[in-house]
């Protein structure tokens, strides 16, 4: 699938240059996520590399940002509907990884005199993480995408 086409008269002139509107939808769908996913692992870099309370934590915050954004922008140039499902599934990981590593970062930035004990961490990613492995494997042709847990 060619992104320009030209269009070329009898004595060899370009006439113009012309993008096909399927591609154009499909860049403009795919471009926020590809800004999305460049700031937010330049920002993992960056706050990786700082001394902040919460530094490691947000850079794991952003690439699972990033892990989401990419997995989705592939997601919508797929071309078959097997590449889809597998990127949908990828970014899943990415989804399930945000909202426990906010809560640790929560913890080591406004309540650093109580930091969570490493049990909490490990009861609180114990479901969400049963949760991602477990949809990898329930999409059948007769099952749906997600089931219930």
């Amino acid at each position: 699938m060619n992104s320009c086409r030209l269009t070329v008269k009898g004595d060899g002139k370009v006439n113009y240059l012309r993008a096909s509107m399927r591609d154009l939808q499909s860049f403009i769908q795919v471009f926020p996520f590809i800004v999305a996913a460049s700031l937010a692992i330049i920002l993992a870099w960056r706050t990786w590399r700082s001394d902040d309370p919460g530094g490691k934590t947000g850079s794991v915050i952003l690439i699972a940002i990033t892990i989401w954004s990419l997995s989705e922008a592939l997601e919508v140039v797929s071309p078959t509907l097997s590449s889809k499902i597998l990127w949908d599934k990828i970014s899943f990981f990415g989804i399930v990884i945000i909202p426990n590593a906010w809560l640790v970062y929560v913890f080591q930035n406004f309540w650093k005199d109580r930091q969570p004990a490493v049990r909490f961490l490990v009861l609180l990613l114990l479901m969400p993480m049963a949760r991602a492995l477990r949809v990898p494997i329930s999409t059948t042709r007769r099952r749906p995408l997600v089931t219930a847990v």
